[in-house]
């Protein structure tokens, strides 16, 4: 025995590994809320997609401001608008709408510093400093053309910044 780990550590290390997955992927395959956490399984993507046999359909959050000339919406990226933030933070700064809901036991001089914070992101960007919107978004994805459609929004949430 001794002389096969030696021999082939690698492979004895794949095979221990690969035994020891497996209960895991057993119990999430028998029902998804069996899989222990923190999970052993890593998400395949950032979210849920139902599929047909003709379209894919996905739900997403925007993040809109609007252009400072024109006065349009421009979807802005969760790194253009969060800087050195990390992403995976994202979904929790919303659910706490950026620091910034009334209940938030924070100081009222917290608040102003996140709001200039905000409004200084968005300037930069070329967009209105005065408020910007959350949306969640549901929208189908063609297979044969891969254009997007039917958008319908699910959600809005305005994060006004005066």
């Amino acid at each position: 025995m001794k002389s096969i780990v030696r021999k082939c550590p690698n492979t004895v290390l794949f095979l221990v590994l690969s035994v020891s997955l497996f209960g895991p992927y057993y119990l999430k395959l028998i029902d998804p809320k069996l899989e222990p956490y923190p999970a052993v399984i890593l998400p395949s993507g950032a979210f849920k997609a139902w599929n047909n046999s003709q379209q894919l359909h996905a739900q997403t959050i925007e993040v809109v401001g609007f252009d400072a000339k024109t006065g349009e919406e421009k979807v802005i990226s969760h790194k253009e608008l969060l800087g050195k933030v990390p992403s995976h933070y994202f979904m929790n700064i919303l659910e706490r709408r950026f620091g910034l809901k009334t209940e938030d036991n924070v100081s009222r001089k917290y608040h102003q510093s996140t709001k200039q914070w905000l409004r200084n992101r968005l300037r930069r960007q070329g967009l209105k400093e005065q408020k910007f919107i959350v949306r969640q978004v549901n929208f189908r994805i063609d297979k044969s053309t891969g254009i997007h459609s039917h958008f319908k929004i699910r959600s809005q949430d305005e994060i006004i910044l005066d």
